[in-house]
């Protein structure tokens, strides 16, 4: 099978890093940065050096962004010589910078108005420069599950296995969900309880994940799931 293009548009210290590995496994890589001397030694190993995000993005199969922020992402994507323009029909655009919650609901949306047919992964990661260059970074992509991707939670553990996610309570619950089974070890309404409580402890400290997850866990007991094991969160979300 054909190995795909791809295109790294900011090549910071983690930018930098991801394509140079993509050129050590043979990808043709084409690389875009707002100071293009940054690229020269990219250049010599192998990468197409681009004078724009356009360019980069309109021969990529894939597209990497790895930005400092929001706003600069959206330039780099939206503006004028931006890359969503130029991607090719049904092409993959990884977000990979770490924007925030708003940022990033606000560029998937307008990634989605502006090209519909585009495969949006928002994809951060976890380490820094030197898991980069070793390719040891942990990817916390996310997208649409139509994308068929094919992840199943023994794929998901395979990943997280030998690193500090890699809590047995997480194996146990994924294989819980792999074989359907929610019989209660921790009932979804004593969770749900505890996250609760927990916010009342906090206050006046936000904590957004957690209010999330109880708003999530209040729906899914509302829809008869309060007796069964916590993990039947993932059934109520994906009938």
């Amino acid at each position: 099978m054909k190995q795909p293009t791809v295109a790294v548009l900011g090549l910071g210290a983690m930018g930098h890093a991801f394509a140079a590995n993509l050129l050590k496994r043979g990808l043709a890589t084409r690389v875009w940065n707002r100071t293009q001397s940054r690229g020269a030694d990219l250049a010599d190993l192998g990468a197409t050096l681009c004078a724009t995000p356009a360019d980069a993005a309109r021969e990529a199969d894939v597209v990497l962004t790895m930005l400092p922020d929001g706003p600069t992402t959206r330039t780099v994507l939206l503006g004028s010589e931006g890359a969503l323009a130029a991607m090719k029909p049904k092409a993959v655009l990884a977000q990979m910078g770490t924007l925030g919650v708003e940022a990033t609901e606000a560029l998937i949306a307008a990634v989605g108005q502006s090209r519909e047919d585009i495969v949006f992964i928002d994809a951060p990661v976890s380490g820094t420069k030197a898991p980069a260059e070793n390719a040891q970074v942990l990817v916390l992509a996310s997208g649409d599950r139509q994308a068929a991707l094919g992840f199943s939670s023994d794929d998901l553990w395979g990943v997280l296995e030998g690193g500090p996610l890699a809590a047995p309570y997480v194996k146990g619950k994924l294989d819980m969900i792999k074989q359907d089974n929610y019989d209660p070890q921790m009932a979804l309404v004593w969770g749900l309880k505890d996250a609760r409580l927990a916010l009342k402890a906090a206050d006046p400290r936000h904590l957004p994940g957690l209010q999330r997850i109880s708003e999530i866990w209040q729906q899914a007991v509302d829809a008869g799931h309060g007796d069964s094991d916590i993990s039947v969160v993932y059934r109520y979300l994906h009938p």
